[in-house]
C-alpha cells in the first residue's frame, strides 16, 4: 500500500478535456492575473522609499497574501491555483473531503481504470496539484469505485471465455453490456476529478472576473 503523501511538494497533472477549454482559460487567466495586477497596486504594497529590510518585509507579505486569497479561491491567476481550487470544491461536493485509507500501487498503473470513458476530450492541459490534494483525490476515487473495478474484471474474464468460441453475437450480450453500463457508472476515475475540478475553477475565476471593482 502507498501511505499518504507529504503536504509539501506537488505533483504533475496530465487530463484531457473538452474543446475550447484552453482557449477559455487563457482568457480568465488573463483577466485573472490583470485583476493580480490592480491589488498589488493597493498602496499597503509598495516598497517605494523603504529600506532594503522593509521592502523585503513588504514583499513577503504580499507573497503571502496572494497564497491565501489563491487557496481561498479568492484570486485565481495561475493554471496549478485555479485546479487546485476547484479540485478541493469538487472533492468537498462529493463529501470525499476526508482521511482515506492507502490505495494500492496498482491504482497509479498507467492506462485507463476499467470502465473509464474514451473519446470526448480532444484537448490535453497539463498543471500541479499539492502532493496530499492529489493524494485524497486518488485515494477517494480508488475506494469508492474499487467494488465495481473488481466486478468489471470478473466481468471481461466471462466475455473472453464467451466471444472468442463464436462468429456471431451470442445471446445475451445486450444484456452483458448493460450490465458493463451499470458497473461502469460506478466507477469515479481521476481524470473525471480533474476535469471537474477546472470547471469548477473556471466557474469561480468567471465569477470573479465580473465582480464589481472596488472603488
Amino acid at each position: 500500500m502507498i501511505s499518504a503523501m507529504k503536504n509539501e511538494g506537488t505533483v504533475p497533472i496530465t487530463v484531457q478535456v473538452a474543446y475550447g477549454t484552453r482557449g477559455e482559460l487563457r482568457e480568465l487567466l488573463k483577466r485573472e492575473r490583470k485583476r493580480r495586477a490592480l491589488l498589488s497596486a493597493d498602496r499597503q504594497w509598495s516598497t517605494q522609499r523603504l529600506s532594503r529590510r522593509f521592502a523585503a518585509d513588504v514583499r513577503a507579505a504580499w507573497r503571502q497574501r496572494l497564497a491565501v486569497m489563491r487557496n481561498e479561491g479568492e484570486l485565481l491567476d495561475t493554471l496549478d491555483a485555479l485546479a487546485a481550487f476547484g479540485v478541493r470544491q469538487e472533492l468537498k461536493e462529493r463529501g470525499w473531503d476526508r482521511p482515506w485509507p492507502p490505495y494500492p500501487a496498482k491504482a497509479r498503473n498507467a492506462g485507463r481504470w476499467p470502465g473509464a470513458k474514451q473519446g470526448g476530450y480532444p484537448e490535453t492541459l497539463s498543471f500541479r496539484l499539492p502532493a496530499s490534494l492529489e493524494n485524497q483525490a486518488r485515494a477517494a476515487c480508488w475506494h469508492t469505485s474499487a467494488p465495481a473495478i473488481h466486478e468489471l474484471h470478473n466481468w471481461h474474464e466471462r466475455q473472453q471465455l464467451i466471444l472468442p468460441k463464436r462468429r456471431s453475437s451470442p445471446a445475451g450480450l445486450d444484456d452483458a453490456l448493460q450490465v458493463y453500463g451499470r458497473l461502469a457508472a460506478k466507477v469515479t476515475t481521476t481524470g473525471t476529478i480533474w476535469r471537474a475540478g477546472v470547471r469548477r475553477g473556471m466557474e469561480t475565476a468567471a465569477k470573479l472576473c465580473a465582480a464589481p471593482k472596488p472603488v
